[in-house]
């Protein structure tokens, strides 16, 4: 049978600011409504591979098997790219699009999933033609919102339609905000949120639909942290439960596997399970979750999460003395939504041998994880969350456009930190879209100050530099008080110093010089990209330049990490005239060790969550670490790996803190 226990905290830190558990606030992509149906379905679009490119084909992925192609179902009833799709728990709707013509259209197509080989059927039509629009709904409702019309203008037009008589044409609802095309949509029983895209460099706005009211015009709610388009809304923090084995004196069991569920009723903690005589202490036990309610069923009852994502909670345990570390974001994200907000609430995890073990003759004996309640620091079981904090500021590692990098690490992207008395603060009256604009210059005889005309970059494709206004940059912020620029930079390579300015505008504005309002000027010294004849084995000297001997629980240093070329030779004039500079590492990472035992209480997090990598500026790298995760009254290590030529490669040095009370 399964051992139930809580956890309090999703985690001590869930991210650098305050997480709202309001439902105006989402973290999973518009729910497709199954029910214990296991496909899911992707229509139309364009393939330069095919002929004619623009396609009615319908994929079909099997949930159970996903490894294995997608099957091609009936097709739509015409072709077109620029869709959008919504669901309920029958059919499944594209609407909308551009045609081979070209020309936008206003068909939607119902694909039933019963007969899913049969060409798709119209239904009823969108209000007027349009594509690069999003949708997103409920089980009684499809919404489809924004889009571009046929002369390319954005539109706010919100299209509903009524799945019960899909026959009749979608109704106008109230409008979004702000018209939109190449936007993004998810949302939740209650309400439909569609964010971000086109016109401009991208919006920041997210506009959220009452599906009890949706005559009134979208409301606008917290925005995006930055302008953009062709986005999709999914969540960006993942987590983890985390539990440790015990060791017990008893025969381990081996070759198992364990699940995981969230439980759906709410229980008392009890003493928990004897080990020792197999007695249950009080409740909660196998009959009863409080002390005259009984489980229903026995044993305990769990959100069956099926029916919100497909998703399998497990861990495998091969000699039975492993630690479990289980991805369960699915089921965080609804206890962070609530049960008020198309989630469920939190009443911890049950943890249970698979059914087929469960029901089996064979014995599992005795495996024991240490409990929240246990004396030892770094062994209660906690969950943790896991996401890319890292602000990659170019402003020390700026270079010139080159044909030896890629159009994407051509990029270079500039930083600008508004503090206020100490504090980051937003910049007032920059209306919705929040953009902040930069224009550069070259310098004066003397590199003393910005002169002469703005510089003139290359147009790109994202909206950061038009072609209407090539000596602007368009940005926007990223959280608050902090504003980013990206852009890759094609002047003339004599340049050696660049001043950029940011200002506030409009999308009408030349250049930095018509602002009546210029926030910042800053210096850039760039460089350039070079080959060479030999394969070069790059080592580094590192150094922690603040690190201080000790700290308390409640400090959060952000520590500076000096790195130079090993070796690195210095003349005599640069000795003598500067200082050492800083070598910034792109990839670099840490971890914490425990001292006296050698215990690695953080790892590298060198996967897909990045959640140990440094940030960097002009000053070189650093990092943000919060004491409160180490345990008082002992010795740290700290170690860094960077990630060069391809392989992680650990720095020899070792930094020593020590955390006290």
């Amino acid at each position: 049978m399964g051992g139930i226990f809580g956890l309090n905290q999703v985690n001590r830190k869930r991210s650098k600011g305050t997480w709202s558990t309001a439902s105006d606030v989402w973290l999973l992509a518009s729910p497709v409504l199954v029910k214990e149906r296991l496909f899911g379905y992707f229509g139309a679009g364009q393939s330069f591979a095919e002929s004619p490119s623009i396609l009615s084909t319908v994929d079909r992925i099997d949930y159970n098997n996903d490894t294995a192609t997608a099957a091609v179902r009936g097709p739509l009833s015409h072709v077109r790219q620029g869709v959008a799709g919504v669901s309920n728990l029958n059919f499944g709707y594209f609407g909308g699009g551009k045609d081979t013509t070209p020309a936008e259209v206003t068909i939607v197509d119902r694909i039933d999933y019963s007969n899913d080989t049969a060409t798709a059927v119209a239904k009823g039509p969108l209000s007027s033609a349009r594509y690069k629009l999003a949708a997103v709904g409920n089980s009684d409702f499809g919404y489809f919102a924004g889009g571009a019309s046929p002369s390319n203008t954005a539109k706010s037009t919100v299209d509903r339609l009524d799945f019960a008589n899909d026959v009749v044409a979608c109704v106008t609802k109230g409008s979004l905000s702000v018209a939109s095309y190449r936007n993004t949509a998810t949302g939740n029983l209650s309400f439909g949120y569609v964010g971000g895209g086109h016109p401009g460099p991208g919006k920041t706005i997210v506009d959220r639909i009452d599906y009890s009211n949706d005559t009134p015009t979208a409301v606008a709610k917290g925005n995006l942290s930055v302008a953009r388009y062709r986005l999709a809304a999914s969540g960006n923090v993942n987590f983890y439960l985390n539990m440790y084995n015990a060791i017990t004196p008893n025969t381990l069991p081996r070759d198992f596997t364990l699940n995981f569920y969230a439980v759906d009723q709410s229980w008392n903690e009890g003493d928990g399970l004897d080990m020792e005589e197999y007695k249950d202490l009080g409740t909660s036990n196998w009959t009863n979750r409080l002390e005259t309610t009984a489980w229903a069923p026995a044993g305990g009852s769990f959100q069956k999460t099926s029916s919100v994502t497909p998703w399998n909670a497990n861990a495998y345990f091969e000699n039975g003395d492993e630690d479990a570390s289980i991805d369960v974001t699915p089921y965080v994200e609804q206890w962070i939504k609530g049960a008020g907000g198309g989630g469920f609430a939190n009443y911890g995890f049950l943890v249970a041998l698979t059914p087929t073990e469960e029901s089996g003759s064979r014995s599992y004996y005795d495996k024991k994880f240490f409990a929240r309640s246990t004396q030892y620091f770094f062994k209660r079981p906690n969950l943790e969350a896991r996401w890319d904090s890292a602000e990659t500021d170019d402003r020390g590692n700026f270079f010139f456009s080159s044909s030896l990098a890629t159009a994407a690490n051509n990029i270079n992207t500039l930083y600008l930190y508004n503090y206020v008395k100490g504090q980051l603060q937003d910049i007032p009256n920059l209306g919705d879209n929040k953009y902040v604009y930069v224009s550069l210059f070259s310098g004066s005889l003397d590199n003393s100050e910005p002169t002469g005309a703005a510089l003139i970059l290359s147009p790109d494709n994202d909206g950061r530099v038009r072609a209407a206004a090539p000596t602007v940059v368009t940005g926007g912020v990223i959280s608050t008080g902090i504003y980013t620029a990206s852009f890759a930079f094609t002047g003339s390579t004599t340049l050696t110093d660049v001043f950029d300015i940011w200002f506030t505008g409009s999308l009408n504005t030349t250049d930095a010089t018509e602002a009546t309002i210029q926030f910042h000027t800053g210096t850039i010294e760039p460089k350039t990209l070079d080959s060479s004849n030999i394969n070069p084995t790059t080592q580094y000297v590192t150094k922690v330049v603040n690190l201080k001997p000790s700290y308390t629980t409640s400090e959060e240093p952000k520590l500076r990490v000096f790195t130079r070329k090993k070796d690195w030779s210095p003349t005599i004039y640069t000795v003598a005239n500067s200082e050492i500079e800083t070598d910034i590492v792109d990839k670099a990472y840490y971890r914490v060790i425990r001292t006296v035992d050698d215990l690695e209480v953080i790892s590298y997090g060198t996967g897909s969550d990045q959640q140990t990598r440094l940030s960097y500026d002009v000053s070189g790298n650093y990092f943000d670490l919060d004491m409160s995760l180490l345990q008082e009254g002992y010795m740290y290590d700290l170690k860094f790996s960077y990630y060069l030529n391809g392989v992680y490669k650990e720095q020899p040095e070792t930094f020593k803190f020590r955390v006290e009370d």
